[in-house]
């Protein structure tokens, strides 16, 4: 039997291909979010609160140099970006709002690729369990691996979606 958490929603009465009808009536091309999922990544909020990836698209492993499940997510940023980010995860799974952020990582000593990400809260079916859903986005080529894998990322730019809450800001 497969995990609660694995399992596509299906509408009981019309099967798997409800989906379709139903994107349809809401107007969106599942064909162009399908372009999207290598850039999709789930992250749960351990108890203590620190996001640990559940699932990561594919272009998210490559550039990471491995599949990131059950790591955490603040292991692959600079100490200065874990702090506000932590700020931001806390911030927005109480209140539920999304935040995006504009992020720089070495890929080797002399090329970097830039990253714009939004991450959304998301209630889960267990209202006491909080998870995010990311996007991540490459600017420019990110078809080098990782080297180092294990990089670090810095952040540029962070903000909730729309504007800023006055909780700091972190724009260099």
């Amino acid at each position: 039997m497969k995990n609660e958490r694995n399992r596509l929603p299906v509408d009981r009465h019309n099967g798997w291909n409800a989906g379709h009808g139903l994107a349809a009536k809401a107007g969106v091309d599942l064909a162009t979010l399908e372009c999207l999922a290598p850039h999709i990544f789930i992250l749960d909020l351990d108890d203590a609160g620190s996001p640990i990836y559940r699932l990561a698209g594919s272009e998210i492993q490559d550039f990471i140099g491995s599949n990131p499940r059950g790591k955490k997510f603040y292991g692959y940023w600079d100490i200065e970006a874990r702090t506000m980010l932590e700020r931001y995860f806390n911030v927005s799974a109480e209140s539920h709002l999304a935040f995006r952020l504009s992020s720089i990582a070495s890929r080797s000593k002399s090329d970097a690729v830039e990253f714009e990400t939004i991450l959304i809260p998301v209630i889960a079916a267990d209202a006491r369990k909080k998870c995010f859903i990311g996007i991540s986005l490459a600017l420019g080529d990110p078809s080098t691996k990782a080297e180092p894998p294990g990089h670090v990322q810095h952040l540029k730019r962070i903000a909730f979606v729309p504007g800023d809450l006055p909780i700091g800001n972190h724009s260099r």
